[in-house]
């Protein structure tokens, strides 16, 4: 879409921000919390595991505020 100028360099930004973050619990689910609970213990490894979708929650949430921010302007609204 960015390549056919249907969106701007900054929707593309808020785009890939917030459309990492099914890749990102994917990745996290096979491989990193098989290694964390095998190595760090079962209770240790759940809390880091939490600690980091906590990490990637917040970073998929400040990409939906600024994305509502950014594309709550004029142009915006007449696309709808």
């Amino acid at each position: 879409m960015y390549k056919n100028k249907l969106i701007d360099f900054r929707e593309t930004v808020i785009a890939v921000i917030i459309s990492t973050f099914p890749r990102s619990i994917r990745a996290m689910i096979i491989f990193l919390a098989p290694f964390s609970i095998s190595i760090l213990g079962f209770e240790l490894g759940l809390k880091f595991i939490a600690l980091e979708m906590v990490a990637k929650l917040i970073v998929v949430s400040v990409g939906i505020l600024i994305g509502k921010v950014v594309l709550s302007g004029d142009d915006f609204k007449q696309i709808k």
